[in-house]
């Protein structure tokens, strides 16, 4: 059902309401939260890992130094898995921008199917996305693992504590 502006200002001046419904797909609301959550969990262990390494850099010396830059490239690595966080919670805000968009336009065009069909389109499509983004939150796991584990000595202390004698 269609109203009109009160004023009668007839088309393209008055307010356009319609009881079309398009209630939210509740399945991928589940799954925003579990990713949302599980990319806040993220996100604070990130932070403060590297913090922990920020503060485990010694002062700057010459030589022996090989520790220091295994330090300073973790922490690139740990930024990265950062960004890559963020952009999945923005991927998470896009997609009810763009369904809204469409649910407005099926609201206003009712008579369309391509429009009830574009959203069911784009619910499909969040699934898959969700679905790639808790895979790309696993690997940056599994990446950030095998690094830190690998270099954890070098990231605890970065220069060797033993004393080199030149004429031993």
């Amino acid at each position: 059902e269609l109203h009109s502006a009160p004023n009668g200002a007839g088309e393209g001046g008055g307010i356009v309401k319609s009881n079309v419904k398009c209630p939210c797909n509740q399945g991928i609301l589940n799954r925003q939260k579990i990713l949302k959550d599980e990319i806040q969990d993220c996100l604070s262990m990130l932070n403060k890992l590297k913090i922990w390494i920020q503060l485990n850099i010694p002062k700057v010396e010459d030589g022996n130094n090989f520790g220091v830059s295994i330090q300073e490239e973790t922490v690139a690595e740990l930024a990265k898995a950062e960004d890559t966080s963020y952009s999945l919670l923005d991927g998470v805000h896009k997609y009810f921008i763009s369904r809204a968009k469409l649910v407005s336009r099926m609201a206003k065009y009712p008579g369309l199917e391509d429009y009830a069909l574009s959203v069911q389109e784009l619910d499909r499509r969040e699934k898959v996305n969700l679905s790639l983004s808790v895979h790309d939150l696993r690997n940056n796991y599994f990446i950030l693992f095998d690094s830190i584990t690998k270099n954890l000595e070098k990231l605890k202390k970065p220069r060797s504590t033993g004393v080199m004698l030149p004429f031993s």
